[in-house]
């Protein structure tokens, strides 16, 4: 069934559809811990402007387009029509910019849209959306063959350079409807993936990208979006660094004895290390865990007081904050290990402990959580 919509509303759609597929890109790419810089409406890539994003050395730039009506194919007359939205020229004139801008690059231009194909352009392509190798070098016949010629000329581009553009053309389509793609980032991306089930948190991020598409010139990127979610999780998040004055310190060695010991004889379980108030104990457990060679050990701390004067200090001692933080912190440092990153959870927090105690088994480490002043 598709969407039906009000008389001009096929432009609104349109620009919420570009900023939910950016959306998207952007969360493919950092769920993934991918290194990404991603520009919207990007002034220097012509007409393939709505979305480009760069990986290293390769450059994947999207043109978008939203058919209220579903059931909208491309025909070859929308390429070849020089005022189509889509025309060949306009596409290929902004690909062959973006090859002198940015040499050295992989460039990647991409046509993406919930539309298909009309079945005589479909025979052209293979079903990653790139025209097959025949049709890149002109070895078809018949229908096939011309209609290759009509985009060759429709192009603007000589012969070798429309092979090359052939080569780094691809469409992107039949994809999700608008409500689609939005239950998608709802239900698998954020929630799903990254543990993010507030629905608030959502409309939080489409805003950001609809800011940036029009107002920013700033790249979205993997640290931009960490501090954004952060800063709407960071009710629970509170430094973990206990305050040492490293010139008054002095190794207690008969403890750091005992510890070496004992955790040779320990594989699972856990080590209670006492004493009075003041006499010494976090900073020498800080100072030591430190010290650990981190080739066999891996150590993550959680401190249940720091001082008199922290105003976290209440909530220092509760479960939800001590998940929160170690999630925070498994997930830093082991992105590669771990899915539903936001998610704080009594089951996730176990789910997790078992993941990274295998993780660090099959390494032939050792999987230290170091919790002082809990009582």
């Amino acid at each position: 069934m598709s969407e039906a919509g009000k008389r001009g509303s096929s432009r609104r759609k349109g620009d919420e559809y570009q900023d939910l597929t950016a959306l998207r890109l952007a969360l493919d790419s950092y769920i993934t811990r991918k290194p990404f810089e991603m520009f919207l409406e990007y002034e220097q890539s012509g007409n393939l402007d709505d979305i480009v994003i760069f990986q290293g050395t390769e450059v994947f730039a999207y043109q978008v387009k939203y058919a209220v009506n579903t059931l909208d194919v491309y025909e070859s007359s929308d390429f070849i029509a020089p005022e189509s939205p889509v025309s060949l020229r306009r596409l290929a004139d902004s690909w062959k910019a973006m090859r002198v801008r940015f040499p050295g690059h992989q460039l990647s231009a991409r046509l993406c849209s919930n539309r298909a194909l009309h079945p005589s352009l479909v025979d052209l392509v293979t079903s990653e959306g790139k025209f097959t190798q025949d049709v890149i070098e002109d070895r078809r016949r018949g229908d096939a063959k011309k209609l290759r010629s009509e985009l060759a000329s429709a192009s603007g581009l000589d012969v070798s350079l429309f092979s090359l553009f052939l080569m780094d053309f691809q469409f992107v389509l039949r994809q999700p409807t608008l409500l689609e793609l939005e239950e998608h980032i709802r239900t698998v991306l954020l929630d799903k993936e990254l543990g993010l089930s507030d629905g608030t948190i959502f409309l939080e991020l489409k805003d950001a990208v609809k800011h940036n598409a029009i107002f920013s010139r700033d790249a979205i990127t993997a640290e931009s979006i960490d501090n954004l979610l952060e800063r709407l999780q960071s009710k629970l998040l509170i430094p973990q660094v206990f305050p040492i004055n490293k010139d008054h310190f002095v190794e207690q060695k008969h403890l750091s004895v005992l510890l070496d010991r004992a955790l040779l004889q320990i594989n699972s379980g856990y080590l209670i290390v006492t004493g009075l108030p003041g006499s010494g104990k976090s900073t020498s457990l800080t100072q030591y865990f430190e010290r650990l060679h981190r080739k066999e050990f891996e150590v993550f701390s959680y401190y249940c007081f720091v001082g008199v004067n922290d105003n976290a200090q209440r909530m220092r001692v509760e479960a939800e904050s001590l998940r929160a933080n170690l999630l925070c912190e498994f997930h830093r440092r082991y992105p590669g290990v771990l899915k539903r990153r936001f998610d704080y959870s009594e089951r996730n927090f176990l789910e997790c402990l078992s993941r990274l105690a295998k993780f660090f088994v099959d390494q032939g480490r050792r999987f230290i959580i170091f919790l002082d002043g809990l009582y």
